[in-house]
């Protein structure tokens, strides 16, 4: 298959031998994430001219994880359980590439000129209110993650010393998975996190089709989805993407209290319902839109939907659309994966809001304990969130597009929609229409505006090269 960064189809299995040069220059963690329940994410400014700079990285770039180590390690472990090595993986910034000396001629001015510059565009704190070393001038990424949090640890303490030779460490990162008791990925405020993802291989498009079905909502992808031709490799199958990355403050005390009061203030008087409507799944990823009115309603039974208690044995649903659900009754408009994924129930429609999709690699950080959850009153109010990330192939019509146009805007996808209850961004920003009750359309006598428990803390826009480019 050449030209994968046109190709708008998965991998066919088939096709994988053929592209194996192509998947040895291509960094890991793109097309498949690296999997790991731990991450390190450092973060440097190099001082020492190019030549330097540029002798570290053809050194460390035999060590890079690429996309043929992940397949192999993958089969490996399907075949025989043994685990893969540490993941490691190099990206670089506009202004890291211009101290390499590399022409950003085939680069977006968005990448080109940084997070910095987007400030305005997606409505993020000013620079001044970011974390200090998200402030300075970034240029390069150094991707760690591993199973092992103590061995992790003590190859990112490494890693920090030899880059030490090359420039400074102005900011780490460390993230830690976290689950609930079904082994599902969860963020903190308690919300399975990450299930739908695009697909680019034909074997994850077959093993979601037999575990829930893909007919309501199909999450395969074309590699074009992520990846661009490398402009600073010549080779024909030379491919790279850009990473996004956000480290976003989770203020759980608040999100849960004002769940809460949500709860109270409709007539279901349930904070479960509340959250289900703002976030669009409940807790353990059952989505709100597949819950049945009267399963939800005082009278109706029991207070929660069926899934919430009995979820089905292929997991945490994902094959759903709002086709049944046009009018918002169960899963409202402004609700967190209807305003960042609407599939197909955008103004856009079905085509249109595919185009848009992110490949997440966040994880989140920050320590609380795991089983035992605290009153409201002991839950954290910062220092814990989520290290967003996310490969696309466009910054601007991807990333841009779907944080400014859809999440920050009040009238997406229509007028007086409200913003992203979540991680919504607007100022001027008005009440979200919550209804009076789960299933009906009358709204709260007295609006509650529910936002502000996410808080951007910093951030930057990076590329990542193919292999051949570092050496």
């Amino acid at each position: 298959m050449p030209n994968l960064h046109q190709s708008a189809t998965p991998i066919l299995t088939a096709q994988i031998p053929a592209l194996a040069p192509a998947f040895e220059r291509m960094q890991g963690n793109i097309l498949k994430s690296h999997g790991r329940d731990h991450a390190v994410n450092i973060f440097v400014h190099f001082t020492k001219p190019k030549a330097s700079v540029k002798a570290f990285l053809k050194k460390y770039a035999p060590k890079l994880t690429t996309l043929a180590k992940q397949l192999k390690e993958r089969q490996e472990f399907k075949e025989s359980g043994l685990e893969g090595e540490i993941f490691r993986g190099v990206l670089l910034t506009g202004k890291g590439l211009s101290h390499l000396g590399a022409s950003l001629a085939g680069f977006p001015a968005e990448f080109k000129n940084g997070m910095k510059s987007s400030v305005p565009r997606l409505n993020d704190p000013a620079v001044p209110l970011w974390d200090p070393g998200f402030r300075q001038e970034i240029h390069a990424l150094f991707i760690l993650a591993d199973d092992d949090r103590h061995f992790l640890s003590r190859e990112a303490r490494a890693l920090i010393g030899r880059l030490s030779t090359v420039g400074n460490v102005v900011q780490v990162e460390t993230g830690h998975g976290r689950r609930n008791d079904n082994g599902d990925h969860i963020e903190h405020f308690g919300y399975v996190d990450g299930r739908s993802q695009p697909l680019f291989f034909e074997e994850e498009v077959a093993s979601e089709q037999s575990n829930g079905g893909i007919d309501k909502w199909d999450p395969a992808a074309g590699p074009n989805l992520v990846l661009v031709k490398d402009p600073l490799h010549a080779h024909a199958e030379s491919y790279g993407s850009f990473f996004v990355f956000r480290k976003l403050d989770q203020d759980v005390r608040g999100f849960k209290r004002a769940e809460e009061n949500l709860g109270n203030a409709q007539l279901n008087a349930d904070k479960e319902i509340a959250g289900a409507q703002v976030v669009g799944r409940f807790e353990n990823g059952a989505p709100v839109t597949l819950a049945a009115a009267a399963t939800m309603s005082p009278g109706g039974g029991t207070s929660l939907p069926a899934p919430v208690d009995d979820l089905p044995p292929t997991g945490v649903p994902n094959n759903f659309n709002y086709d049944a659900d046009a009018a918002g009754q169960r899963c409202p408009f402004h609700a967190h994966i209807r305003k960042t994924n609407p599939r197909g129930s955008s103004p856009g429609g079905l085509d249109f809001d595919r185009t848009k999709r992110l490949a997440r690699r966040g994880i989140p950080y920050g320590d609380r304990p795991e089983k035992e959850e605290p009153s409201i009153d002991l839950m954290p109010s910062g220092n814990v969130g989520l290290l967003f990330g996310c490969f696309v192939a466009d910054i601007a019509q991807q990333f841009e597009f779907v944080q400014g146009t859809w999440v920050n805007n009040n009238s997406f996808p229509h007028s007086n929609d409200g913003i992203d209850p979540v991680i919504g961004q607007n100022p001027s920003s008005t009440p979200q229409p919550w209804s009076q009750r789960y299933g009906q359309m009358v709204p709260l006598a007295t609006p509650i505006d529910f936002k502000g428990f996410v808080r951007m803390r910093g951030g930057e826009y990076f590329y990542a090269p193919s292999v051949p480019f570092f050496g």
